[in-house]
């Protein structure tokens, strides 16, 4: 998952350079993007698909009035609001964008999830069998990975 800084005022300049972010942030990581799926916004222009293409993902359009061809992107921001943002009042654009990529960070690597056996999506080093068990906590403790320490 990758998620842009928020903002007050998107446009499509706005939305361009966010997908050249996206695109670099793609060649850091050594991955590359093969679709990605966004709903007819204006903001979605000629510019930002351009963007996408160039760094060969392939970008689709969802049809009108259906949310239930993005169901992968909608069940994400149900979950970010019912994990994370429900228990904030967020003072400003900066502690959104913290809070945001806070539940990133855990969502790509210690979340587990269904569609994967219950496991994160990034695989963590096997764990010692016995051994303490430690919590490691972010945003106050909304936020929980449990581990066990090596004995």
């Amino acid at each position: 998952m990758w998620v842009a800084p928020p903002t007050t005022r998107s446009d499509q300049a706005w939305t361009a350079q966010q997908a050249r972010n996206f695109t670099m942030a793609m060649e850091d990581m050594g991955i590359k993007a093969k679709y990605l799926v966004h709903d007819r916004d204006a903001r979605f222009g000629r510019k930002f698909n351009g963007i996408l293409e160039t760094s060969g993902a392939r970008y689709v359009q969802i049809p009108r009035k259906s949310p239930n061809c993005n169901a992968y992107c909608e069940s994400w921001v149900a979950s970010v609001k019912r994990e994370c943002l429900d228990h904030f009042v967020c003072f400003g654009e900066g502690h959104l964008d913290h809070i945001l990529q806070e539940y990133r960070r855990f969502y790509n690597h210690y979340r587990a999830h269904q569609g994967k056996g219950n496991a994160p999506l990034r695989r963590l080093p096997r764990m010692p069998k016995g051994g303490e068990v430690a919590c490691e906590s972010r945003l106050g403790g909304v936020l929980r990975h449990y581990h066990r320490r090596a004995s």
